[in-house]
C-alpha cells in the first residue's frame, strides 16, 4: 500500500503566513525543482526569514519522559492512558509526535506515531493519547512498569535556533511568519542561510555548515565543533560583506 505522502506546490505558495492551518504540521512539500519543506507552526514569537528554526523545546523536555502509564494496554490497542509530567497540552498538540516506549523488556515497537490527546491543562493529570490510524500496540504494556515519553511534531511551535541548542534543526523560514500561525521550513535543496562569520567556526565553499554559537539562526563553519550537526554545504564563496549565502540544505 502506498501513500502520497508529499504535497507539491508552487513557488509563491512557500511565501505564505497562514493564520490557520492549511495542512497537517510536519506536512513534506516539494517544489517542481526539488527544494523541500515542512509545514511548521510557530511559537510564541515570530520567525525571521533565512534564519534557521528549532523544534520547541517542549520536545526534548525531561518532564515528557519515564512517565507512568496509567492502565494496562492490551495488544491491539489504539489508546494510552498516561499519567502526564508538568508539561501542558492543549487538545491534539501531540499529533504526529511519537509515544517512545522507554524500557528494553518490551520487546514489540518501541515508536509509536500520536494520532491525538485529550486536553491536559494542569500538568501532572491524567491523560489519553491515541495512536495514528492504523496503528496499533503489538505488545500488552503493564500499568506500573511500562513507562513511555512523548514528545510532539518537531514542527509544532518551532522557534528560533538558539547558541545553544535545546532542540532539533526545523528548516530554515521563508518569511518571518507571525507568532502562533503557520507557514513553510525549507529541509533540504538549495537555499538560503543567514551567514555568522563571527563565530567559531569558519565559512568556506564546499565545506560543512552547523548552527552558530553566536548568532541566533545563522550558520558556521563546522571546523571548530564536529559535534554540532551538519545542516548544510556553503554553496558561495565566502565574504564579510554578505549577510546571506547559498547553502545546500540537508536537514530533511
Amino acid at each position: 500500500m502506498s501513500f502520497p505522502n508529499i504535497v507539491h506546490l508552487d513557488d509563491e505558495e512557500i511565501y505564505n503566513d497562514d493564520s490557520a492551518a492549511v495542512l497537517s504540521i510536519g506536512q513534506k512539500v516539494e517544489l517542481p525543482n526539488g527544494r523541500t519543506f515542512r509545514y511548521a507552526l510557530a511559537g510564541g514569537t515570530a520567525l525571521v526569514a533565512g534564519l534557521l528554526q528549532q523544534s520547541s523545546t517542549q520536545g526534548g523536555d525531561t518532564a515528557n519522559d519515564t512517565l507512568t502509564i496509567a492502565t494496562s494496554v492490551s495488544v491491539g490497542d489504539t489508546s494510552i492512558a498516561i499519567t502526564n509530567g508538568t508539561s501542558t497540552w492543549t487538545k491534539d498538540e501531540l499529533k504526529n509526535g511519537a509515544l517512545i516506549i522507554e524500557r528494553v523488556e518490551n520487546v514489540g515497537s518501541h515508536y509509536y506515531r500520536i494520532g491525538g490527546n485529550t486536553v491536559e491543562a494542569a500538568g501532572s493529570a491524567a491523560m489519553t493519547i491515541t495512536l495514528a490510524d492504523g496503528v496499533k500496540f503489538n505488545e500488552a504494556l503493564v500499568a506500573g512498569t511500562a513507562v513511555v515519553q512523548i514528545a510532539p511534531s518537531p514542527w509544532s511551535k518551532v522557534i528560533v535556533f538558539p547558541t545553544t541548542p535545546s532542540g532539533l534543526p526545523a528548516g530554515f523560514a521563508m518569511v518571518a511568519v507571525t507568532a502562533a500561525q503557520y507557514g513553510y521550513l525549507q529541509t533540504h535543496g538549495f537555499g538560503v542561510a543567514k551567514l555568522d562569520s563571527g563565530g567559531t567556526g569558519t565559512p568556506v565553499l564546499g565545506e560543512a555548515a552547523a548552527p552558530s554559537d553566536t548568532a541566533a539562526g545563522g550558520l558556521g563553519g563546522q571546523d571548530v565543533d564536529v559535534n554540532h550537526p551538519q545542516l548544510a554545504i556553503f554553496g558561495t564563496v565566502i565574504s564579510d560583506d554578505v549577510d546571506f549565502v547559498n547553502v545546500w540544505i540537508m536537514i530533511d
